[in-house]
């Protein structure tokens, strides 16, 4: 693609990168979002023609200009400085990426708060022309889409490629290493650009979900084998639940509908209002209080920030935990001169069908250190774990002792029967 003096690969990608940075974007259908990617990308990144030699303008694109080739000749029978044409190091998107926004985003054109204009008209040459159109104020501008489609003189980019929705299986559901196996079954996937300012919006799909499983299983990494069974499905659950957001059903008709709007709901069109999207649902508050109780010695000896739950923690507006539903987004819906306010809710995510049944929910104390087989008030409990002070000198290992203590036992009984053989035979 070409790239204009002064102009930087990476002011090219904060351009785009910012002109993606729509939050309503990730809740269009997807053949939508690829649809404006190609339409943003292919204005940013304009194609160089085919086999162009940098500096021999024979080789540019003479195409964009000749929409103005009547015009500028006819200009050039006053002014002899005039040029018939405008060879260009580039080409322009052919007008088929503007028309397949208009198709494939049809109904929602409205929520993007402008309708593109495939017929508008730009001035390509970046002033080159300036003392062109200072003899003729009133000289037409090339189009910004090619109309002619011509795919040899224009950009019409690939759109072989698939992007995120906002629900995705969870990758690792049948695989017991995935850290919210038995937990997750389904998620909600935000955009890649919440994750980090650094990512581009419109991932493929499963970047953004592996990007969060990976920062989980990093996590999972630091936390110590000994805490009691009780904490490790506590704290699993409540990073999971705080990570991975169970994915909420929403819809235009039926925020129409619960807002009030029903007629106007059956007057749209049902590709609109029937199209379903996903929102986050929270974990409970319960889910943070469970982890804070169960956890609550291990999270006082860590005394570390990302261990230390807030269970009434706001986030704009938002609740961390909830404890009934909320009020994710608030959008105004153009209708003619006036506009329709729609709230979207989600409800709490309770993880009530959680199943924990992996090794890593089994405590693993230490030598000398075991999990108690029944209640005694003599029990040393290791404050923040699931592990006991043994009853035994920690000078073996649980198995050692087991075999020590067999053989004495089996010294035993040989003992006795000797004994009593001696003393029946004296």
């Amino acid at each position: 693609f070409f790239l204009p003096t002064g102009v930087t690969l990476d002011f090219l990608n904060l351009k785009a990168t910012q002109a993606l940075n729509n939050s309503g974007f990730s809740i269009l259908p997807t053949e939508c979002q690829k649809s404006l990617k190609n339409m943003i990308c292919s204005n940013i990144y304009l194609k160089c023609p085919e086999n162009i030699v940098v500096g021999n303008p024979q080789t540019y694109n003479l195409d964009i200009y000749y929409d103005i080739a009547a015009e500028l000749v006819a200009l050039k029978q006053n002014y002899s400085s005039v040029p018939v044409t405008l060879p260009l190091p580039f080409q322009r998107p052919c007008v088929s990426v503007c028309g397949d926004v208009l198709t494939k985003c049809n109904s929602f054109l409205v929520m993007l708060g402008s309708i593109p204009d495939c017929g508008e008209t730009v001035d390509y040459s970046k002033g080159a022309l300036s003392n062109v159109y200072s003899l003729k104020p009133t000289l037409s501008k090339p189009f910004k889409y090619d109309l002619k489609n011509n795919p040899l003189v224009c950009n019409a980019p690939n759109t072989g490629y698939a992007v995120q929705a906002t629900k995705e299986p969870y990758i690792h559901a049948n695989n017991p290493n995935g850290f919210c196996y038995g937990i997750v079954k389904e998620l909600f996937v935000p955009p890649a650009n919440a994750m980090s300012s650094t990512l581009a919006p419109m991932q493929p799909p499963f970047v953004v979900q592996n990007m969060i499983e990976q920062q989980l299983q990093t996590g999972a990494a630091k936390l110590p084998v000994y805490l009691s069974r009780e904490c490790k499905i506590a704290i699993k659950k409540y990073m999971c639940g705080s990570a991975m957001f169970a994915p909420s059903a929403q819809s235009f008709g039926r925020a129409m509908r619960e807002g009030g709007y029903g007629p106007l709901a059956d007057m749209l069109p049902p590709s609109f209002t029937e199209h379903t999207f996903y929102m986050p649902s929270h974990p409970h508050q319960s889910i943070c209080q469970e982890y804070a109780q169960a956890c609550g010695q291990f999270i006082a000896m860590a005394n570390a920030a990302p261990l230390t739950p807030v269970c009434n923690a706001v986030r704009n507006g938002v609740s961390s935990y909830p404890l009934t539903n909320q009020t994710l987004m608030s959008k105004d819906i153009p209708m003619g001169a006036a506009s329709v306010s729609l709230q979207f809710k989600t409800p709490p995510n309770y993880m009530s069908s959680a199943t924990f049944e992996t090794d890593f929910y089994n405590t693993k104390c230490p030598d000398g250190f075991v999990i108690p087989n029944r209640d005694d008030p003599r029990t040393s409990w290791i404050p923040g774990s699931g592990c006991a002070i043994s009853c035994l000198l920690p000078i073996f290992t649980i198995e050692e002792w087991d075999s020590f203590i067999l053989q004495g036992i089996i010294v035993a009984y040989i003992g006795l029967a000797m004994i009593t053989f001696f003393v029946v035979t004296w």
